[in-house]
């Protein structure tokens, strides 16, 4: 993780599957196995000791309830793709959420942005990246993950989010990796494992 900050985020982003596990049950019907809660709170605290040298200290209020915003969109958002989503067709549905995402957040663009970039070659990469990498790729990956399996297993493969994180900043950016780290990804990825493979 290349900050203090953004480790605090990726912390938040981890109670993710603990909070879809906790309102599947009520939500879905789905019933989460004891199993898969180990799994899950494995799955934590692998990504815990994976941020856990990047944290830092304090946390400013603003940031922290944008985070957890964030993590409680995502999840309640994961939760209603999987009750209502079933019959629509992937393409059509990551375009009804682009356009609702749209909605939010054109306004705030035009308020505050001044409508031209420098389109430099980093630029340009990271564009690339982000629009077939993430909008299409991950995305509806993500889709097609939440029609298949249980939403409480798609969840869980966001632990797997801090590993990949630091593994890009040391190859990319020279960070370094401390055994706590990769003892905290091993144990992610174990327990990811444990929580994904059938039954």
């Amino acid at each position: 993780m290349p900050s203090p900050r953004l480790a605090r985020m990726a912390l938040v982003a981890g109670l993710q599957p603990l909070v879809t596990a906790a309102l599947a049950g009520p939500l879905l019907g789905e019933r989460v196995t004891p199993r898969r809660w180990l799994g899950i709170g494995l799955g934590f605290l692998g990504a815990c000791l994976v941020v856990l040298p990047k944290l830092g200290a304090g946390v400013p209020p603003l940031s922290l309830g944008v985070a957890v915003l964030g993590m409680l969109s995502m999840t309640l958002g994961t939760l209603w793709q999987k009750r209502t989503g079933g019959g629509v067709d992937l393409r059509v549905n990551a375009v009804i959420q682009y356009i609702g995402a749209a909605l939010v957040t054109l306004p705030v663009v035009l308020l505050t942005e001044q409508g031209w970039m420098d389109l430099t070659l980093p630029l340009c990469a990271g564009l690339l990246w982000a629009v077939f990498g993430l909008s299409i790729g991950a995305v509806g990956l993500l889709l097609y993950l939440i029609r298949q399996g249980a939403v409480v297993g798609v969840a869980t493969l966001l632990y797997l989010v801090p590993p990949v994180a630091a593994l890009m900043a040391f190859g990319l950016f020279d960070e370094t990796l401390s055994l706590m780290q990769i003892a905290g990804m091993a144990l992610a990825a174990l327990a990811v494992y444990g929580v994904v493979r059938p039954t």
